[in-house]
This record gives C-alpha cells, sequence and structure tokens, in this order.
C-alpha cells in the first residue's frame, strides 16, 4: 500500500539550499527533530525576520551584536542559476 504523509524540509532562506543531516537526510518527519539537528550544523534561525540561513549564509558580528546575511549568496525565487560561493 501507498501512502502519502507530511514531511518537513529547510531551505535556507538566502541560497535556497536544503538542509541536509550528515546522513544525506533533507526530509524529516518532525519539525522540532528539524530545527535541531538544523542548529547543531550551524544553521541559525534571525528571530527578528523569522527566516532560516544555512552556515555558509549567516555570520555575527565581532561582538555578536550584529547578525550579518551574506548577500553574494542571495538567489531569488525562480532563478534557477547557483547561489554564488563567497569563497570563490
Amino acid at each position: 500500500m501507498i501512502s502519502k504523509v507530511e514531511c518537513e524540509i529547510l531551505e535556507c532562506d538566502n541560497c535556497k539550499e536544503l538542509f541536509e543531516d550528515s546522513s544525506g537526510f533533507t526530509i524529516f518527519a518532525d519539525e522540532n527533530a528539524l530545527k535541531e539537528n538544523a542548529m547543531d550544523d550551524g544553521w541559525e534561525m534571525n528571530h527578528e525576520s523569522g527566516k532560516h540561513y544555512c552556515d555558509k549564509c549567516h555570520s555575527y558580528s565581532d561582538d555578536n551584536d550584529e547578525f550579518i546575511i551574506d548577500s553574494s549568496r542571495t538567489k531569488v525565487d525562480g532563478d534557477d542559476s547557483v547561489a554564488k560561493d563567497s569563497a570563490n
């Protein structure tokens, strides 16, 4: 029997990259487990905007006061090109 089930994914609001855990999974049955795994891997939720950012797209200022988003990695919805990697 085939059944449909709901699942959770997490997409970076900047570069649109999907969160993938250390086992290669991108789909989670539980939102809390997904968030916990993502935060453990360096993803961050900006509490002011409610948006999520991968470990390559965010940092904090030297005094840890300001949340900084790497705009060089920004990908626009509908744009199929790959976001630029700021290291290149």
